[in-house]
């Protein structure tokens, strides 16, 4: 698709490569541009300007994940010390170690405020849907990841995170 450029529409193309990733209104801009200048094959979009949509979700994607990673490991901190310590400190000390520049931190604090406001619903869930293993018999991992995905499930909002994302995802924290 590139060969088929213009040295205008080149320059649009290096352009659009060098960002790390686009916005939503720079990619809205740059089909729409691709549309005035009619350069969509009839096979469809333009291969360069999918590479780079499809990198802009996987890269929100991968911030999504590493954020979850994040909440795991300090959930796992707070829950391994009895939950004495403060959570809040562990987050903020885990979220820079692990996650300098991340462009969504609202949502490590979003996501970690809920779980522990429904702690004790998501704690009656598993016991009832466990009820010959004990919560504190089983590990620590595998409790705080059931944690998150439940909460993902049950009260986030689903139309910010999809019933197919959150299970997926506590699947690859697991």
């Amino acid at each position: 698709a590139i060969s088929r450029l213009n040295l205008k529409n080149l320059k649009f193309a290096e352009i659009a490569a060098r960002q790390p990733y686009p916005t939503a209104p720079a990619v809205f801009a740059g089909f729409i541009k691709l549309l005035k200048l009619n350069f969509i094959p009839r096979s469809g979009i333009p291969k360069f300007w999918l590479l780079h949509f499809e990198f802009w979700i996987y890269y929100r994607m991968a911030t999504r994940h590493l954020v979850r990673s994040i909440v795991l490991q300090s959930l796992f901190e707070w829950d391994f010390y009895q939950k004495k310590s403060d959570f809040l400190k562990i987050i903020e000390r885990n979220l820079q170690e692990f996650g300098p520049g991340i462009d969504e931190p609202e949502f490590v604090y979003k996501l970690s405020q809920g779980i522990i406001e429904n702690i004790n619903n998501l704690d009656e869930i598993i016991k009832k849907a466990a009820p010959e293993w004990p919560l504190e018999q089983i590990s620590i991992i595998d409790r705080n990841v059931l944690r998150i995905g439940l909460y993902e499930l049950l009260f986030a909002n689903p139309n910010e995170v999809p019933p197919k994302v959150a299970i997926n995802e506590a699947i690859e924290l697991a």
